[in-house]
């Protein structure tokens, strides 16, 4: 599929693509060709399904819209004992143990309300409350389509369901940081400022607890030169996940800034340690497919899809 000597499809981030699409286009993301992969698989005989995967975070502003991407990849088993992760993308940095197989029902509403954001942030947002309508009757369950639906509510000017299409959100996933921040923005422009407060002390509750928060924010102070706190910041991310080498990496950075190249060259250490010790997690590569045997699984809860967040 990805070679020359193949179909040689080519990675495009931004337009999601039916099975039959990506193979005349030769192009799509990681949803559309999964789409493809999955249909050839079966048709080959090959167990195949849709995997959902959390990456490390990844904001992208398109126009009025702060859009956070998530990954998909496929999975299955070649017998009892070994199975298979094909991936168009694995270049990317995974976070650890963050997969979960998604039903066909599950993997149509994420193409449904991935389209759907496509339309939105083109400005058609008829259409677009169309196609996430259908992912939701899909997957009624689906956090991120009803997070998705009240961003659609929004833009048409309709707060009641706005507001309900948040809360369903939440109501399905109570980790769903994006329609938590929607909610607050929400009240705050709707002069409701007691409520909007709550969601903020939900989201500083959240942050609190999220090593990737404070990664973030370690990353902006050492671009700030505050190396001290950027220590601080980065130090609090180790402490909550001590085995992300991500951390260790911009550690090395700061204590390099700092002239501490002792500990810098420690943190460096630890970081190619935890790779080497996990790469079939970490190793970026150049490898579609990976065969992973039973001792080893990345099966936890995950979210998935494309998920809109509004920014002041």
């Amino acid at each position: 599929m990805y070679n020359s000597d193949g179909l040689a499809l080519r990675y495009s981030p931004e337009v999601t693509h039916t099975a039959l699409e990506v193979f005349e286009a030769r192009q799509g993301n990681c949803l559309s060709v999964m789409n493809l992969f999955v249909a050839m698989a079966r048709y080959a005989g090959i167990d195949a399904n849709f995997q959902t995967v959390k990456v490390r975070p990844n904001w992208d502003r398109r126009g009025n819209l702060v859009v956070l991407s998530q990954h998909i990849n496929a999975t299955g088993r070649f017998g009892p004992h070994r199975r298979y992760v094909s991936d168009f993308t694995p270049e990317i940095s995974l976070q650890q143990f963050t997969s979960t197989t998604l039903t066909d029902a599950q993997a149509r509403s994420l193409y449904f309300t991935n389209i759907g954001v496509e339309e939105l942030i083109e400005g058609n947002s008829e259409l677009a409350l169309d196609l996430v309508k259908n992912a939701l009757f899909l997957d009624p369950d689906s956090a991120v389509a009803w997070n998705n639906i009240g961003a659609i509510y929004s833009a048409l000017g309709d707060p009641e369901l706005t507001e309900f299409s948040y809360k369903m959100s939440v109501l399905k996933d109570n980790n769903s940081i994006s329609a938590i921040g929607n909610l607050a923005k929400f009240y705050r422009r709707n002069g409701q400022l007691a409520r909007a407060k709550q969601y903020d002390r939900a989201i500083e509750k959240f942050n609190e607890t999220n090593p990737y928060f404070y990664y973030s924010q370690g990353n902006v102070a050492l671009i700030d030169e505050d190396f001290l706190l950027a220590e601080e910041l980065l130090l609090k991310a180790v402490s909550l996940m001590k085995f992300e080498p991500v951390f260790y990496q911009a550690l090395s950075r700061v204590y390099a800034a700092k002239g501490e190249n002792e500990l810098s060259t420690e943190m460096m250490l630890l970081a190619k340690t935890i790779t080497t010790r996990d790469t079939q997690v970490y190793e970026p590569s150049s490898d579609k497919m990976r065969i992973i045997d039973n001792s080893f699984s990345i099966l936890r809860d995950s979210a998935n899809g494309i998920s809109i967040d509004f920014r002041n």
